[in-house]
């Protein structure tokens, strides 16, 4: 009996049929050599499919181009195998339309303050994407200069601004998610804002150069309300064009209640009732929005108030109403890294309209190489630009040793007219002569532009005979740094008067320029000292005007007896217009006249008495 298999006995007879050679030959060796192609070691299939495509395991990986692009996978950013593909594609060919898929809207949809720079690199992605991402870009010749150069990501649906730094001949950045493509690109300057603080007392009428007004007055409470000037108040009247967003602080009464802000942004209902007050107020009024200067805040904080200024931000834009953040000046901690304390400038930059970056106070950040280039170059890669202000102060700053005090202009000059002067003893005479002296600019050679600083500086000494060097902020200090945020193609300029008055008037002359034509130009100050003498009607009986280097002055003490003032004054413009004054008075008297004595007789001596001499006794004769 035949044991054989049937299923044998099958194949046997059909394979050796005619018809069996021939499925044999053109169909089961065919298959067998697919098969054979398609599985390990050759995989033909999985690598047809995933051609250009590097596999990423959960130890990670990475991806280079030719050009040197690469995107990194740190170990642990991906839960399971996925596979990418990071292809570059010339900018010419890019932006010619010579693109498939869904990236071939990307080029028609960049915006048109930014040009491309680099090739435009599309991310392929197949499985799970990762958490994380570092992305480094190598610059090409394109790319220059680096100050306005950014990096951007292509989402599918529009261009959104990366943050990113400059490391070496390379452009990083950490993603949170992998965009359809990237580039680098050159951004294009805009009109530039310009926002002025001041005290609700020194509101501007009609001032061209302004584009927001952020009026002082307004503050919070403990409780998370809202008090201050601005409470009873409604929106000004400035008889211009401007957004105003009034300033909300915790300084009260020049006292910074950093407590009151810590504990209500420890406290969730507190947060929701300050953003309620806040939003209530911005609402009802009729303002345009609310420019938030929260300081001394606890970095530990750092969540919380990102999470605060969120919520509020958000619940602004539901009304229509904007919202910019003061943040307190960054500490260096490396050539490229920053300390921003309390606030997130990337999370706040985020959500905020915009962000007001204080500039640095020490003159010396501004020479080459120094602070000040190196804060904006890491501030655009942390914050879009067109979302920074750069944020100056009008106060001078008068330094002796560690400590500062912040002056107006009109202060600072009068330091200098401290008035010295000699020439005899009070009250003077008719026609005495009087020296007048300044000797803090005699001592200083003058009021001097330090041409790497972009600044005047004058020295005094105080009553105790300690130094002190002045900072003057005028016109001709403020261009230089205006032309900063040119330079960066920043968004604007936020502009803090303390006090609102005793500033340069020439600073309005600045910003209407700057605002206008984005160029910031200022002529130099022509100083010069102006002595006037005048009697007690207030009439003006001299003037004279010296140099600063040679300020004396020689008074000869009129005719008129009665009382006098000598005042000086410092003009920055040659004698049109004065800042800084001091006066010394004097009584001026006529001589009181000796009177001449009338001359005295001379006696006539009186003679000496004659001696009568005694006869001599007459003789006596007897008888006769």
């Amino acid at each position: 009996m035949d044991k054989t298999n049937p299923l044998v006995k099958f194949l046997r007879a059909t394979l050796g049929s005619k018809w069996g050679s021939r499925i044999t030959y053109y169909g089961v060796f065919p298959a067998l050599v697919i098969l054979s192609l398609l599985l390990p070691p050759f995989s033909l299939g999985e690598r047809t499919l995933y051609a250009g495509y590097t596999a990423i395991s959960q130890e990670g990986g990475l991806v280079m181009d030719a050009y040197g692009a690469q995107l990194i996978i740190p170990p642990g950013a991906a839960t399971r195998t996925l596979r990418l593909r990071l292809m570059p594609i010339p900018g010419s060919s890019f932006l010619s339309g010579q693109v498939e898929g869904d990236v071939a809207q990307a080029a028609p949809a960049i915006p048109p303050f930014l040009n491309l720079a680099s090739p435009f690199y599309r991310l392929d992605i197949k499985g799970k994407p990762p958490s994380e991402a570092i992305l480094a870009l190598p610059m090409l010749h394109e790319a220059e200069p680096l100050t306005t150069l950014d990096l951007y990501a292509w989402t599918g649906g529009g261009w959104q601004w990366l943050p990113s730094h400059v490391q070496g001949h390379r452009v990083v950045a950490y993603l949170t998610s992998i965009p359809r493509g990237v580039a680098l690109m050159q951004t294009a300057p805009t009109a530039p804002t310009v926002s002025v603080t001041l005290p609700t007392t020194s509101l501007p009428q009609g001032e061209a150069g302004l584009t927001t007004l952020n009026p002082r007055g307004l503050y919070v409470r403990d409780d998370g309300s809202l008090d201050g000037e601005l409470v009873t108040a409604g929106p000004w009247d400035l008889g211009y064009d401007a957004f105003v967003l009034p300033v909300l602080e915790n300084r009260v009464e020049e006292v910074i209640r950093s407590d009151w802000v810590d504990n209500i942004l420890i406290s969730e209902e507190l947060r929701r009732q300050n953003v309620a007050a806040i939003v209530d107020f911005v609402v009802s009024r009729g303002y345009d929005g609310i420019d938030l200067d929260y300081r001394g805040i606890d970095p530990a904080l750092r969540p919380e108030f990102t999470a605060f200024v969120t919520d509020l931000a958000g619940q602004l834009h539901g009304q229509g109403k904007r919202l910019t953040v003061n943040v307190e000046p960054p500490t260096r901690v490396a050539p490229d890294r920053w300390d921003t304390g309390a606030y997130d400038w990337r999370a706040l930059g985020q959500v905020a309209d915009r962000l007001k970056i204080p500039a640095p106070t020490d003159p010396r950040a501004y020479e080459p190489g120094g602070d000040m280039e190196a804060l904006l170059q890491y501030a655009v890669g942390e914050v879009n630009r067109y979302k920074i202000e750069l944020a100056f102060s009008t106060a001078c700053r008068d330094y002796a040793g560690d400590q500062v005090i912040l002056r107006s202009y009109d202060e600072a000059l009068a330091l200098a007219c401290r008035i010295a002067h000699q020439g005899g003893p009070q009250p003077l005479l008719v026609g005495q002569t009087m020296t007048l002296d300044l000797p803090s600019l005699r001592e200083s050679g003058g009021i001097q532009w330090d041409e790497e600083v972009q600044a005047y500086w004058f020295t005094y000494r105080d009553d105790a005979g300690q130094e002190h060097i002045v900072w003057l902020e005028d016109a001709a200090s403020l261009a230089p740094k205006l032309e900063w945020a040119t330079r960066f193609h920043l968004r604007g300029v936020a502009l803090r008067s303390p006090t609102g008055h005793g500033d340069d008037p020439r600073l309005w002359e600045v910003l209407t320029a700057f605002r206008e034509a984005g160029i910031a130009r200022a002529e130099q100050a022509q100083f010069a000292v102006i002595w006037t003498v005048e009697d007690a009607t207030g009439q003006t009986l001299v003037q004279e005007t010296k140099p600063p280097a040679d300020a004396r002055f020689v008074w000869t003490a009129p005719r008129e007896p009665g009382d006098y003032t000598v005042a000086v004054a410092i003009s920055p413009d040659g004698g049109r217009t004065l800042s800084g004054s001091a006066s010394v008075s004097f009584q001026v008297t006529a001589p009181t006249p000796t009177p001449t004595p009338l001359p005295t007789a001379t006696p006539m001596p009186t003679p000496m008495p004659t001696s009568t001499p005694t006869p001599p006794p007459k003789p006596q004769f007897d008888g006769v």
